[in-house]
């Protein structure tokens, strides 16, 4: 019996061990079953996670040439998505260390939160931000409409840019450690797309500065008047920066008064006048700083020439970008250049009209006996190429000592006598000290030469204009060739060839003008055509042939009109752009010079004057015989005189060193002859 007890309770022991391990086991599937799920949970987030990552960075990769805001909307949604229960914003650091939204996912839109009412920027949270931390949102402030939330940084390099703010939806989500990772490798990402954004802005930006600075180029490089540049300048910048009209104001050469020249955008109605009016202030204030100015919606800016403001350019806009200043700053840097070299290219055109007006009177006056019709034809051409009024010319009765009119031109009896008396005082000046006086009073202005021979005033020239004008060293000078052309024709005919060397001292002084601007090369071309003419004498060239050579020689570097003054002026060797540009010279005389009826052949010799005897010079390689004989004597002479002269870059050579450079590129750059020609004047004078 009892053994059957025994039994009993070793049954009822064994019975409940394997009920506690069948509820063990039970238990074990349970937690097996568990912890199979959250691994396949976590298994199923991290394939999710790496999914989002991979496509981020495809959008990522992308990015550089899509829609950035676009972008960043599909990432947003898609990490929205992933992690449940949040929202996401980006935002991004202003200038001033102010945190605003650029994009955020529909959940934290339908929040409102892009009302503007949720403050991120107060000085806890920003301060963390910049020190790289992650911030935690408590919706504690009343300001914010977000119960929960984290601020992940967004860094370029160690710098903080923006944040990425994941709003706590329910208020009761607590992120795991690989969402946090999964955040912080989202925040890396959205700052590559920033980036990548950046740079396309830049690359748009320096392509659109590229584009517009060709542009410029582009007008520089066609045959157009100044007024056509100017108005093809406007309408280019206008249109480039989008502006809704612009307009060209320019100060007149001869008064510096400040004239509308091109205008873009405006009513027909407009007139200059009112342009003028409305835009004083603005350019008073350009003219005074020297610098852009910005205001009442217009931006103006300062066109210059030689740091001297020549004038200013105007654009009108709603709203100005200011970034895009410092762009337009130099788009204008390059129009001033333009606009410099047209007006420097029209000076010269016009100055070798004058040169050919000079000419033709000189010949005119030696071949036409009648007094009166020459005096008559000065006082026209001084009124014309001056664009005055009118002239008198008045000579001194040597028995009543005093002045009479001779002839006029363009000027009434009535007009002569309404100014005689402010005339006369001016007159009487000029008898006694036989300078030029100039007379500026109300908004006329006068300019009177003395007619000058043998030291003795036998007249005057008077120039009237109907506004004020200033006087350039140029105008005196034609002046003073006037009056000592009328001085000669007044004289008679003995001073025939003292005539002619004034006209040919009136073709040095106006080529001076051309090269006075480099101190290194003044006086160059009157030495170049001394050496030149005395090889023709030796070579026993005809005097129309010497002639020939005296005006071609004087003129030879006028091309140099052309060519920037700072590959001119250089100290240091030329680059081969800079030196091909200085090869253009001889290319650009010729163009000038060839637009003057009577320069052709001083065209041509000057065009070739830097051939070289082998065939290797520029700008066509001619060589040996075709190369114009006057062209090889004027190579000769312009390398002796430049070899013997100081320049930037160098000291002058001894006379005999430059010799002897001619000496060994005989046959290779020089004409054998020419050269052996010029040794022997050389020779003669005891120089070598």
């Amino acid at each position: 019996m009892r053994g059957l007890l025994i039994y009993r309770d070793i049954m009822f022991i064994l019975l409940l061990f394997l009920v506690l391990l069948i509820i063990s086991f039970i238990s074990y599937l349970k937690y097996k079953r568990t912890e199979r799920k959250q691994l396949t949970e976590k298994i199923e987030n991290m394939a999710n996670n790496l999914k989002a990552i991979n496509k981020i960075n495809e959008l990522t990769l992308s990015s550089a040439n899509a829609n950035v805001l676009e972008i960043l909307n599909i990432v947003v949604e898609d990490v929205s998505k992933i992690i449940k229960d949040i929202g996401i914003v980006i935002l991004l650091l202003n200038d001033k260390d102010e945190l605003f939204p650029i994009t955020m996912s529909s959940d934290c839109k339908r929040l409102s939160l892009e009302t503007g009412d949720v403050n991120f920027n107060s000085p806890e949270i920003l301060k963390s931000l910049l020190n790289k931390k992650m911030v935690e949102i408590d919706g504690s402030d009343s300001k914010l409409r977000i119960q929960k939330g984290i601020l992940f940084p967004i860094l370029k390099g160690d710098v903080t840019i923006g944040a990425i703010c994941v709003v706590d939806l329910n208020g009761n989500k607590k992120l795991r450690g690989e969402e946090e990772d999964f955040l912080r490798i989202f925040a890396s990402q959205v700052s590559i797309i920033l980036e990548n954004k950046k740079h396309l802005e830049t690359e748009r930006a320096f392509k659109e500065e590229i584009m517009a600075l060709n542009s410029i180029i582009e007008i520089s490089l066609l045959s157009l008047t100044l007024d056509e540049t100017l108005q093809m300048l406007i309408t280019r910048i206008g249109s480039i920066f989008k502006a809704d009209s612009g307009v060209i104001l320019l100060k007149e050469l001869l008064n510096e008064e400040l004239k509308v020249r091109a205008k873009y955008g405006f009513k027909l109605e407009k007139k200059d006048e009112s342009i003028l009016s409305e835009n004083s202030d603005i350019i008073k204030e350009t003219f005074e700083k020297n610098n852009f100015v910005i205001k009442d919606k217009k931006i103006s800016l300062p066109l210059k020439s030689d740091d001297k403001i020549i004038g200013c350019l105007i654009l009108y806009k709603e709203e100005i970008d200011y970034n895009k200043v410092k762009f337009l700053e130099n788009l204008i840097e390059k129009a001033s250049i333009v606009i410099e070299r047209r007006q420097n290219y029209e000076s010269a055109l016009n100055m070798i009209n004058k040169l050919s007006s000079v000419s033709y009177l000189g010949n005119l006056i030696l071949s036409t006996p009648n007094l009166e019709e020459v005096l008559n034809l000065i006082v026209k051409s001084v009124t014309e190429m001056l664009d005055a009024k009118g002239a008198v010319l008045k000579l001194l009765n040597e028995i009543k000592q005093q002045l009479e009119i001779y002839t006029s031109y363009g000027l009434s009896s009535h007009y002569l006598s309404s100014i005689e008396n402010i005339s006369k005082s001016i007159e009487n000046e000029v008898i006694k000290s036989s300078q030029i006086k100039i007379l500026a009073e109300g908004t006329n202005s006068l300019i009177c030469v003395p007619l000058i021979t043998k030291d003795k005033t036998i007249g005057i020239l008077t120039v009237f204009f109907p506004y004020r004008r200033s006087f350039t060293e140029g105008d005196k000078k034609l002046l003073l060739i006037f009056s000592s052309h009328t001085a000669i024709a007044i004289q008679n005919a003995k001073l025939l060839k003292e005539l002619k060397n004034m006209y040919i001292e009136t073709m040095k002084s106006l080529a001076t003008l051309l090269d006075a601007k480099d101190s290194y090369t003044r006086g160059h071309s009157e030495e170049v055509s001394k050496y030149a003419v005395e090889i023709a004498e030796e070579l026993g060239l005809t005097e129309e042939e010497k002639e020939l050579l005296q005006f071609s020689s004087i003129l030879h570097d006028i091309g140099k009109i052309g060519v920037d003054d700072n590959i001119l002026k250089k100290p240091s060797k030329l680059t081969p752009s800079e030196y091909e540009k200085i090869k253009k010279h001889p290319v650009i005389a010729s163009r000038i010079l060839k637009s003057v009826k009577g320069f052709e052949n001083i065209a041509k010799i000057i065009a070739h004057h830097h051939e070289h005897y082998d065939g290797k010079g520029y700008p066509d390689g001619l060589k040996k015989d075709s190369i114009p004989l006057l062209s090889r004597i004027i190579a000769v002479a312009d390398a002796f005189e430049a070899m013997t002269s100081d320049r930037p870059y160098r000291k002058a050579f001894d006379k005999n060193t430059a010799l002897y450079e001619l000496e060994i590129n005989k046959n290779k750059q020089f004409d054998p002859v020419v050269v052996d020609a010029f040794k022997k004047i050389l020779s003669k004078k005891g120089i070598v």
